[in-house]
């Protein structure tokens, strides 16, 4: 499902910066590393009995120009939709700019899991 998913992104991330300029963004993708860590300790019951997860992590990838802060942690979230049988998936990350201003964004993922794949994907992001 990973691989499918980051497929996704991919295709996607072209199709929404034709010219190849995302790095001018300061949203940032969950990386493949904390997707797998999200989903390995993902309690299963927690989100089938409310139908949303969470967990903090530090990413550490602070795009250019900006700073990884040491105590604030980035977030990923997800909810499922079970009437339309859909995930959400909310990746938050926070910034420093020097030298004491906090930026933040979120990239947010909607897909489906049928045949052990993501269907349906969209992406968006604000920051």
């Amino acid at each position: 499902m990973a691989r499918s998913f980051f497929h996704c992104v991919d295709t996607v991330r072209r199709f929404q910066y034709p010219k190849g300029d995302q790095d001018t963004t300061i949203s940032v993708d969950i990386p493949r590393h904390i997707l797998h860590d999200f989903l390995r300790y993902l309690d299963d019951d927690a989100l089938r009995l409310s139908g949303e997860a969470e967990m903090e992590f530090q990413f550490n990838i602070a795009p250019k120009g900006y700073i990884d802060p040491a105590v604030r942690k980035d977030k990923v979230s997800i909810r499922f939709f079970p009437e339309r049988c859909r995930f959400r998936m909310v990746v938050s990350t926070h910034f420093l700019v020097p030298p004491n201003w906090c930026q933040g964004a979120q990239v947010v993922y909607g897909f489906t899991i049928g045949q052990d794949r993501v269907l349906a994907f969209y992406r968006d992001e604000a920051g």
